[in-house]
């Protein structure tokens, strides 16, 4: 229920992202856990679908969501990454695919080639196809 992040794409669905809420126990009001809810939600003008097979969409916390030029949903996850949704599947930009070590994602940002600027915890990338490229002050800047 702490909703940060909301999208209508392109064919009038709302995505929906959120944080992770931390709620009082039974036991104890000043004592507080993980609500384990959250995450990414789609609401197609019917019914609401979240993602719990997904790591990194559920109960975690979701940062920006953008739809590029093709019709991709892009998710920044704040601890996993960055995802890409194509209406069929999602595919996951993490560490191992040479994004900064943190994998908190704050931004993205399309320019007009439709290449994508990922702004990271640990630094700026851009996404051209599906080679990411961490750009420093020193370039590249094309």
């Amino acid at each position: 229920n702490d909703i940060s992040n909301i999208l209508e794409d392109s064919k009038g669905n709302f995505w929906f992202g959120s944080n992770e809420t931390r709620v009082p126990t039974k036991e104890n009001p000043y004592h507080y856990v993980s609500s384990n809810n959250g995450g990414l939600c789609r609401y197609n003008g019917k019914t609401f679908t979240q993602f719990p097979e997904i790591n990194g969409l559920i109960a975690k916390d979701i940062g920006p969501i953008y739809e590029d030029q093709y019709g991709y949903i892009w998710i920044a996850s704040k601890h996993n990454g960055v995802y890409r949704y194509d209406g069929k599947k999602f595919t996951n930009y993490m560490e191992q695919d040479g994004i900064a070590p943190f994998n908190c994602v704050q931004s993205i940002l399309e320019k007009t080639k439709g290449n994508l600027w990922i702004g990271f915890s640990g630094g700026l990338f851009r996404l051209e196809g599906e080679t990411l490229t961490n750009i420093t002050k020193d370039g590249p800047w094309k």
